[in-house]
């Protein structure tokens, strides 16, 4: 599938700041299950964003805006062809029996084994996460039952939890929106030797061209046979060629849309635009 991807985000802040320094996570993955054709990134104030492969690989911007200015827009569009694979079959056609990974014995997978800040575990979840494990003789087979699972456990509602929030309170919580979604399914993924890590990127509606949509975020987990692979928990279904992945991490403070640092007053107001346009929708 052809998808081109128009995503802004502009803050406005109550008085001019200066010595603006940001990096942007908005380039989409370019590997064997999409192709990133084009890309750009434009800012007003104009900068030079400069890129840079991160540790996980992916591509990172980094631009400064040293003069003052009371308004920031980040322009980013890009061109992407993705591959309209049947994600459910590869996990299904993985037969692989399920044995819990140690991260000191497979340090290879150690980042995506060990908790952090924002999955790491309390005290409810890990009943719940041995719970579902109990009686599951497959990896694919569990990892299905982890993504029914938590799609069934929270309700999405948004303005309750933030960016910040950790798995255990949006557990406790019940709600939340698909980064909470996603960083309770790699608390319990990790907790029982899976291999499993964050993706930020988009997906295509069947929405009208106009309509408003934003970032999506969701998780692959690694199969000892099919490799990785991605689900989507929010909306409980596998990633197939409607989603673009833009960068991949721990969590979501790997891989933020965009992070920077400012001179000048705390407090800015923040807007982000997105927009996904399927072949169908550039006609």
């Amino acid at each position: 599938m052809r998808l081109k991807i128009h995503h802004t985000t502009v803050y406005e802040y109550p008085f001019p700041v200066t010595n603006s320094v940001n990096e942007a996570w908005l380039r989409p993955l370019t590997d064997e299950r999409q192709s990133c054709l084009s890309f750009s990134l434009i800012t007003t104030p104009r900068s030079e964003p400069r890129p840079y492969t991160d540790y996980y690989g992916n591509t990172v911007y980094h631009f400064d805006i040293p003069e003052p200015h009371g308004r920031l827009e980040v322009l980013a569009e890009a061109d992407v062809l993705t591959q309209d694979t049947d994600m459910m079959a590869e996990i299904q056609a993985d037969a692989s029996p399920y044995r819990p990974l140690s991260p000191v014995e497979h340090d290879r997978w150690l980042d995506f084994l060990t908790p952090t800040p924002l999955t790491k575990p309390g005290e409810a979840i890990p009943p719940y996460a041995a719970a579902i494990a109990a009686g599951r003789s497959t990896v694919a087979g569990l990892v299905l039952a982890i993504s029914d699972r938590v799609h069934a456990t929270l309700r999405y509602e948004s303005g309750v939890t933030d960016v910040n929030t950790v798995a255990e309170d949006a557990f406790r919580l019940q709600v939340g929106v698909c980064q909470d979604y996603t960083h309770l399914f790699l608390a319990v993924c990790r907790l029982l030797g899976v291999p499993a890590r964050y993706v930020s990127g988009y997906f295509s509606t069947s929405a009208a061209a106009d309509a408003v949509q934003a970032s999506h975020a969701w998780p692959e987990v690694l199969l000892p046979a099919a490799g990785w692979v991605g689900l989507d928990v929010t909306n409980g279904r596998p990633v197939d060629g409607r989603y673009v992945r833009v960068a991949v991490g721990r969590d979501y403070a790997d891989v933020p849309p965009i992070r920077g640092a400012y001179s000048g007053p705390r407090g800015s107001g923040i807007d982000v635009a997105v927009q996904v346009l399927n072949d169908q929708q550039q006609q």
